[in-house]
């Protein structure tokens, strides 16, 4: 783009000075003497490499008998339209990015209006996450680290995954919670782990509540495709910590672990870290904590471990010893499938899906 004539409708003031030069016959040396500058200042400004300033404008205005407003505002009318011209250029990079986002999700969430231009969703999508361009959220380190989970993630896989914790976190940020506190959790999650034989949308607003008195915020949000995210822990201060956790996984089995393996990156306190789960297993030493952690809590060891080797695992033994430890049976189900001693196929009459509701904002 040539910043010396954008799109031939408005010219850089260097433009006039250098026709005014020809006029009066003189060199742009000859001039730069006579304006009480230099011949470097007049050269930049005829290829449009310098802008009016206002001394410049002040002498000009006293050479050429017009007034400093003259300069200033042609400096003015073709700073805008570079301005324009950028936005232009810029819009068109970020209509090609829109098209890598699921802007339904948003239309599903009723936090923005359904629309057909792609221009229109770029801005309504900037607007609400308060950023100035998507392709700010194509930065890796934006939110997320990408160290672990998607192996070379792609373009889409970034930009949705951050945009997806950039909505955890302003729902959240919307959530009233008391100062963070490590004892009042550490009793709020024994309650809670009493609740996994509950139905989820019948206790899932006691659990918000008893996590936001302990300086945790619970947020529940739809899946968002290609982001790959199944839930998130960003500290929003010290005193707040966000729990975000999607429906990529729709049973309630994996809920629970997803909702204990996220509270136990609570308490490592990585405050500025953000921690998340993807849908591929991952190595990291905290994950693996987060991982040890959720597993105690949904079912003890020493008790699992002598389930296990009993060799039982028919529905009428996993549902039996659900009810020794007060267990949902598919809470039992989904860690034997994970550990691969049942097929994936297996006893999942024995778990229940979680309705959508309770992923609505």
């Amino acid at each position: 783009m040539s910043k010396k004539n954008i799109e031939s409708i408005s010219f850089h003031p260097g433009y006039y000075i250098s026709e005014i030069i020809d006029d009066l016959e003189i060199t742009q040396e000859e001039f730069a003497i006579r304006l009480g500058t230099t011949a470097k200042t007049i050269s930049k400004l005829v290829n449009g490499e310098a802008n009016i300033s206002k001394d410049l404008a002040m002498k000009l205005a006293s050479m050429l008998n017009t007034s400093p407003e003259v300069w200033l505002n042609l400096q003015k009318k073709y700073d805008l339209a570079l301005i324009e011209q950028s936005k232009k250029e810029e819009m068109a990079e970020e209509v090609k990015l829109i098209q890598e986002v699921d802007y339904s999700f948003f239309v599903k969430l009723g936090v923005l209006p359904a629309v057909r231009n792609a221009a229109d969703k770029v801005s309504n999508l900037c607007s609400y996450l308060s950023i100035s361009r998507l392709s700010i959220l194509t930065e890796t380190d934006y939110n997320l680290k990408f160290r672990n989970g998607i192996k070379n993630p792609k373009q889409k896989n970034i930009l949705s995954a951050n945009i997806w914790v950039e909505t955890a976190t302003k729902v959240g940020r919307s959530y009233v919670t008391k100062p963070y506190n490590e004892r009042a959790l550490s009793t709020a999650v024994k309650k809670i782990v009493e609740m996994t034989t509950s139905p989820i949308e019948q206790v899932l607003d006691q659990i918000k509540n008893l996590l936001a008195e302990c300086g945790v915020a619970l947020v529940m949000l739809p899946y968002l495709k290609n982001s790959g995210l199944h839930g998130v822990v960003k500290w929003l201060s010290k005193e707040k910590a966000l729990v975000a956790i999607s429906d990529r996984r729709k049973y309630s089995d994996t809920f629970w672990f997803t909702l204990f393996h996220e509270l136990g990156h609570v308490f490592q306190k990585r405050i500025k870290d953000v921690s998340y789960t993807w849908e591929s297993d991952t190595v990291d030493e905290s994950e693996h904590e987060a991982d040890m952690f959720a597993q105690e809590r949904l079912i003890p060891a020493d008790q699992y471990q002598a389930f296990v080797e009993n060799g039982a695992f028919s529905s009428s033994a996993i549902i039996a010893f659900a009810r020794r430890i007060n267990r949902d049976p598919g809470i039992i189900v989904g860690r034997l499938q994970n550990d691969c001693l049942i097929l994936h196929s297996q006893n999942n009459a024995l778990r229940t899906k979680i309705p959508e509701i309770c992923f609505a904002i």
